[in-house]
């Protein structure tokens, strides 16, 4: 007997057992066969090239197992010299102490089982988010559209890249998306556990902590408070069982710095790569000027308009469709304007765009968008797929061309910036026609409720 639970997955009972439908376990599969084949290559063509990422995971949780930080950056050489491996160590371990307590007991096993454990665990929870989100947000879009949005989430180039280095973004993009879909739900209770769980995925990278503004400003506050908590309960635990290694966490102001490395798809990176080279990427004008103000003001004054969207539209906020569009807002401005989003960390605005077709094209049918949203939106597609190939070109002596290789450098923010600006646009051009905000609820929150 078939039985379809709505905001559920379909699923379907034999008896006393219960088993995900044939549907829900395509999409699963759909999801990740694209970046398991691409890795599966990978591993068999340049496996000397993969897991660059990992290799901090894996040395912060063993000096954290032996007594020392996982923060000290000699240290971390050391420990790769004594295991022969050859990888980039750039800044070391850059992020919140929690994280590296997590990683301890991946550090007990050798690397390669170790990282094909992380990689297999994030691949699984990943399949299982986009399986959900669809059957949850997607019910009445047809099977075939279905089927191509799993794979797409799937193929979208940060997110394989973040498999073949071992970077942590499939965990947090599916962490941010179950307490998304959390906060976005009826329950009291369920949308404060919510709040804790996008606090949570906090910890590992700090762009979801952004949602605590939008929430605070829809009026849910208990929610912001939940952001919160869910972020600081595990740093305060962590410094309280391990004060020198937290006090060692002060090092991360350096991630504040400017930072031209070619994967670096931030306005930071942007800044930085127009006046300063590096052995990938020649500088469109060396030395023309200090980046680090620049950078500032262009952050501040990002993050202040998109504050600004949020505040001029914060009664639409109210309502769970312009709540959904302000958190994707958020998230993206966040990605933007954060010092050093790596390219792979962009495989969290999948979670916006998912935002985003839940609230504005629920069948995906992107008819739904006029003709300046679906370009803006397959503008940030097409740029994440191009960004990878501007890598290819060799570093050029300084001139045109390479003034223009610099340019393109950058090409994934623009598709960012493209994307930030279609929901701002949305956010604000948008009515409240079919929803009002039911005020005075038990729950307090926008209720859907049709106009007569």
């Amino acid at each position: 007997m078939s039985i379809v639970v709505p905001g559920s997955p379909r699923i379907r009972t034999l008896g006393e057992r219960r088993l995900v439908s044939r549907a829900t376990a395509q999409l699963a599969l759909l999801a990740v066969v694209v970046p398991v084949a691409i890795w599966l290559i990978a591993a068999a063509v340049a496996p000397t090239l993969l897991y660059n990422d990992f290799h901090s995971y894996w040395y912060a949780g063993r000096l954290l197992a032996g007594g020392s930080s996982p923060y000290d950056l000699d240290a971390i050489r050391a420990l790769a010299a004594q295991e022969g491996d050859v990888f980039s160590v750039g800044t070391g371990f850059s992020y919140p102490l929690p994280f590296a307590m997590a990683m301890v007991p991946l550090s007990t096993l050798p690397f390669n089982p170790a990282v094909a454990l992380f990689n297999a665990i994030s691949l699984a929870v990943f399949a299982a988010a986009v399986a959900v989100w669809l059957h949850r947000y997607h019910a009445t879009a047809s099977m075939a559209r279905l089927r191509v949005a799993a794979l797409l989430a799937g193929a979208f180039p940060p997110l394989v890249g973040s498999v073949l280095i071992g970077q942590a973004n499939l965990l947090v993009a599916a962490a941010l998306a179950a307490g998304i879909a959390l906060v976005l739900g009826q329950s009291t209770v369920r949308s404060v556990l919510g709040g804790f769980v996008v606090g949570l995925a906090t910890v590992v990278k700090l762009v979801p902590g952004a949602l605590a503004l939008p929430l605070w400003l829809s009026g849910r506050r208990h929610l912001a408070v939940g952001v919160v908590a869910g972020f600081g309960i595990p740093l305060g635990l962590a410094a309280v069982a391990l004060p020198n290694a937290a006090l060692d966490s002060g090092k991360l102001v350096a991630l504040f710095r400017p930072d031209p490395y070619f994967t670096n798809q931030s306005l930071n990176g942007f800044v930085s790569r127009l006046v300063e080279g590096t052995d990938r990427m020649t500088a469109l004008a060396p030395g023309a000027f200090d980046p680090a103000p620049v950078v500032a003001i262009l952050t501040i004054g990002f993050a202040g308009a998109t504050a600004g969207i949020l505040w001029r539209a914060r009664e639409r906020l109210r309502t769970t469709d312009g709540l959904a569009v302000a958190l994707a807002l958020t998230l993206v401005g966040a990605t933007a304007g954060a010092p050093k989003t790596s390219f792979w960390n962009t495989a969290l605005l999948l979670v916006a765009v998912g935002l985003l077709l839940h609230a504005a094209a629920p069948d995906l049918n992107l008819g739904a968008f006029d003709r300046v949203e679906r370009r803006l939106l397959l503008a940030w597609l097409a740029t994440a797929f191009l960004q990878p190939l501007v890598w290819i070109i060799a570093p050029m002596s300084p001139g045109p061309v390479a003034g223009v290789v610099a340019i393109l450098g950058s090409l994934s923010l623009y598709g960012t910036l493209g994307l930030w600006w279609l929901l701002g646009r949305r956010l604000l051009r948008s009515g409240t026609a079919g929803y009002v905000a039911v005020r005075g609820s038990a729950s307090g929150r926008a209720q859907r409720t049709s106009r007569g």
